[in-house]
């Protein structure tokens, strides 16, 4: 869980990064189209890292499986992200990089606010 709440709240605050990059470079610092496009592959790093994270969560600590989902649901966004800044699409591209924000703050909330189920502490009391 530690693991999971740590790249959770790193991909969060990254998203973030990336945004005022990308609001920076339309306001004229042509140069951070560059870090916004070795950030876009960090992010994406880290959102495997986080989903990978949340499975251990879910298959070892008997967690939930939806954060395992919406980091399977990301990353398959993350990747149309990719291609759609690549192609300059960028009525798709903006619209995309704030869902994924959401998803990201959505995902850090849910890995502090996972606990373990019932069954799981009732075991640990024994």
């Amino acid at each position: 869980m530690i693991a999971y709440r740590v790249v959770s709240v790193l991909f969060t605050v990254n998203t973030l990064v990336q945004a005022a990059l990308a609001g920076l470079f339309v306001n004229g610092d042509v140069g951070l189209l560059t870090a916004h496009d070795v950030n876009a592959h960090v992010l994406t790093m880290m959102l495997v890292a986080e989903t990978v994270a949340a499975t251990v969560a879910w298959r070892v600590r008997a967690n939930r499986v939806w954060p395992t989902v919406l980091g399977a649901v990301l990353l398959v966004l993350i990747v149309v992200q990719q291609i759609a800044g690549y192609s300059r699409d960028l009525l798709l591209h903006i619209p995309l990089g704030v869902a994924l924000f959401g998803g990201a703050c959505t995902m850090t909330v849910w890995a502090f606010t996972l606990t373990l189920p019932v069954r799981t502490l009732k075991a640990l009391h024994r």
